[in-house]
């Protein structure tokens, strides 16, 4: 468990050194996709680790967008360090240990890039934040149907049920115990 966190944790503080350093960002950038895809290697689970990054991006979007600035270098930075771990995971990107970290990863980075469309085309329209929350929650709302109907197709399932178990409860709580979800509904309420 440690090295999970050790890894988590170095992640994020290359991609603060990214984005306060203007000279080397790049360069950190990418030191955190290595983290990141080193990450993956080590946990199945990473990828409810690496959610924070997109959470983060549609922030800094929102508030961007309700400032009046464009600044795409936070989110280039982090497009970066996931285009790198997308390069490093793909040899082994169907390996069943590593499936899921990788069409996790895939899919945040693809919907910071929907994200990020949306928000540069807000910008050029000069639509305000308020439009653009709205609209992430319908594209979330959208991916999330089409992700139950894409299920099978991509065999997703698999990362569908684990996630909803590690989060919701589940089997996983028989078999680890320390894997309590974050929000467990008690059976008989």
């Amino acid at each position: 468990h440690s090295l999970e966190v050790l890894l988590f944790l170095a992640s994020i503080l290359f991609m603060i050194l990214a984005f306060s350093r203007q000279r080397k960002g790049t360069i950190f950038a990418v030191a955190a996709g290595i983290i990141i895809a080193s990450l993956a290697y080590a946990w199945e689970g990473a990828v409810i680790y690496l959610g924070i990054f997109p959470i983060y991006a549609a922030v800094q979007m929102i508030f961007d967008l309700r400032s009046g600035t464009f600044s795409k270098e936070e989110i280039t930075k982090i497009l970066i360090a996931f285009g790198i771990a997308i390069i490093l995971i793909l040899p082994f990107w169907n390996a069943p240990w590593l499936y899921i970290s990788f069409i996790g990863i895939v899919a945040m980075t693809v919907a910071i890039l929907i994200m990020f469309a949306a928000f540069y085309l807000m910008a050029r329209l000069g639509i305000q934040g308020g439009n653009l929350v709205l609209t992430i929650l319908v594209l979330a709302s959208i991916s999330l149907l089409a992700s139950k109907f894409l299920a099978d197709l991509f065999n997703l399932s698999i990362l569908l049920q684990s996630t909803g178990d590690y989060l919701f409860g589940g089997n996983m709580i028989e078999k680890v115990a320390e894997a309590e979800p974050l929000f467990y509904i008690t059976p008989g309420w």
